[in-house]
């Protein structure tokens, strides 16, 4: 794992227990379908039907983008459970109205939520486990179904899924075939194309119960089916980067290269394109190995998979500020008359004499610090100047909070 929150350490062992992340991940991901049995407690705090009746009443976030309803394979058309309102900057959009929808599941509509993956902590800290572990994005879409009536056809997923099963019985079905690393774009080209993959035969037939978690593989045909009166699901998506977006950041970088921007040869054919694209393949080769372009990518990947974080006030203002020092700022100190001065974006500010060691410090410091290090380092200074400094060490931009 990346992240070093141990909440998230524990989080990953409770949901693929019994196994465990190491065997889980170096057997089954990416490989083949697997049923982790849990007890009910490993779906609490993630959701229950108290605690989507809660969600749903939270009516200013939805919309008719993140909640959806399908039945017998279809989706239900918008008009048919939303109305016209506006959200809090004033934009048009279609608000799901809650007679409507429960007439909708009423009827044996599925409810699908998308994007829940924030709403509550356990949600949260499931994502950020499996984000943590992968690297990868994790979204939590949730599924309310009723007896009998069945959402979506055999079909695959273009994600990594981790069905955590938190109320009712649902019978799932996993079927023997498997499609070959798809995304939306090469799904919709083989349409296109008049090409189709089909299930073949069920494989295996599963009961999950609340607690227990279904993993599927990218591609791996199934369906499912409520066998009690109401079920709810929460699946956690898993998008592992792929050679596809290699292809874009490629794409995005290129454009900085002269000679990728140059152009193709007037009235192109055959072998006018072969003797151009000679030079515009070794150089995205290239590329692709070049250290800075690679640190560049992983970074920008990182960004799609960000670190767990989750508001806690309480925590907050019992806990003494932490800053580190800054590099990126291009702050630097001039001596201007005598005295010291930092300049920088904000312009040519004089440093106090009690200010300037300070800021001197800051400068070539590496590690984190709080305002008790820094009466360390500066006995000189009283309790109030201390906390100046580092509120200074901020406006300067030579150091930021953590």
């Amino acid at each position: 794992m990346t992240d070093a929150d141990p909440r998230l350490a524990r989080r990953l062992e409770a949901l693929l227990a019994p196994i465990g992340p190491a065997r889980f991940f170096g057997e089954c991901f990416g490989r083949a379908a697997a049923l982790l049995p849990g007890a009910p407690e490993r779906a609490a705090g993630v959701m229950d039907l108290a605690e989507l009746d809660r969600l749903l009443n939270q009516t200013s976030i939805w919309t008719a983008r993140t909640l959806q309803l399908v039945i017998d394979g279809r989706a239900v058309v918008t008009e048919e459970y939303c109305r016209p309102a506006v959200d809090s900057e004033v934009r048009d959009l279609m608000r799901p109205v809650p007679r409507l929808v429960t007439a909708w599941i009423r009827r044996g509509a599925t409810l699908v939520l998308n994007n829940i993956g924030e709403l509550n902590d356990g949600l949260a800290e499931t994502a950020a486990a499996l984000r943590a572990a992968t690297g990868a994005p994790v979204q939590a879409n949730l599924y309310f179904s009723r007896q009998g009536r069945q959402a979506f056809n055999p079909h695959f997923d273009t994600h990594e899924v981790f069905a955590l099963h938190c109320h009712g019985e649902k019978r799932w079905r996993i079927f023997e075939n498997r499609a070959e690393a798809p995304t939306p774009r090469s799904i919709q080209a083989a349409a296109a194309m008049g090409r189709k993959d089909e299930p073949g035969a069920v494989r295996q037939e599963l009961t999950l119960r609340p607690g227990d978690l279904l993993y599927l593989p990218r591609g791996q045909f199934h369906d499912a089916l409520a066998s009690t009166q109401a079920t709810i699901h929460v699946t956690f998506a898993v998008s592992m980067p792929s050679g596809v977006d290699l292809l874009r950041f490629l794409a995005e970088e290129g454009v900085l290269d002269p000679a990728l921007r140059r152009d193709l040869p007037l009235r192109p054919n055959r072998k006018r394109l072969e003797a151009a694209s000679g030079p515009v393949a070794e150089r995205l080769a290239a590329m692709a190995r070049d250290p800075a372009f690679l640190a560049a990518l992983a970074q920008h990947l990182q960004a799609q998979a960000p670190a767990f974080d989750r508001y806690d006030l309480a925590a907050a203002l019992a806990a003494p500020l932490r800053y580190r020092p800054r590099r990126d700022a291009g702050t630097r100190l001039v001596e201007e008359g005598g005295r010291i001065a930092a300049e920088g974006r904000f312009g040519r500010v004089p440093l106090p004499p009690a200010l300037a060691p300070v800021a001197r410090w800051a400068l070539t410091a590496t590690e984190e610090f709080d305002h008790a290090a820094l009466a360390a380092l500066f006995p000189a200074l009283s309790p109030d100047q201390v906390g100046q400094a580092a509120e200074s060490l901020v406006n300067l931009r030579l150091a930021e909070l953590v």
